[in-house]
């Protein structure tokens, strides 16, 4: 029976706190058993994109929806009254642009993943901020999460450990479309040998 394969982005643990990227944390191959091989992709420009897409398709929607509560806005928090009001202002051109990335980068990760079975990467570049300060890093926060949330692939966030501030940090596994086994049970194992100590 062939051994599960498991591709750790590289690129999304250059930038992040040094324990949440270091894979050792995350994964071992000894205790999963599965052979661990690295990829590149997807880039950082991928993210990047991923992101505006996201916020752009989000953004168009919200204006939809939010045509019949125009007299709310005394009601949402500043970041959310600034994002509704962002919403209307996206113009046309733009929208069909990410439209057109998200087909594209579908069609390019089902390719990528192909060569393997699952792909992991820490689910946050840092770790859990201060409330205070939470506001700041809601981008960072789900940069890892929110492209894939764009064309429906797969993807679980696991517990992975604790850094030595005793931070919880997450393992993200994401998966071919319609592999779904394949990360639930790549998740159930790392919960099996992931110890986690109260914090």
């Amino acid at each position: 029976m062939r051994r599960t394969e498991l591709a750790i982005a590289k690129n999304r643990t250059s930038n992040t706190v040094t324990e949440v990227g270091a894979s050792d944390l995350i994964l071992s191959q000894e205790k999963l058993g599965v052979e661990i091989v690295e990829t590149n992709g997807p880039s950082d420009e991928d993210f990047r994109l991923g992101t505006s897409l996201v916020l752009a398709i989000g953004r168009v929607a919200s204006a939809a929806f939010h045509q019949s509560f125009e007299n709310a806005g005394p009601l949402y928090t500043t970041p959310v009254f600034e994002q509704l009001d962002e919403a209307s202002k996206v113009p046309a051109v733009d929208y069909q642009n990410v439209q057109r990335f998200r087909s594209e980068f579908l069609e390019r990760m089902a390719a990528h993943l192909n060569d393997f079975d699952a792909l992991l990467m820490p689910t946050a570049l840092v770790t859990a901020p201060k409330v205070e300060e939470s506001d700041q890093y809601l981008i960072i926060l789900s940069r890892n999460c929110i492209p894939w949330s764009s064309i429906g692939f797969p993807v679980i966030s696991v517990p992975a450990g604790l850094t030595s501030e005793r931070l919880p940090v997450g393992a993200q596994f994401v998966g071919a479309p319609f592999d779904d086994g394949v990360i639930l049970a790549l998740s159930s194992a790392l919960e099996s040998v992931t110890e986690m100590p109260t914090p």
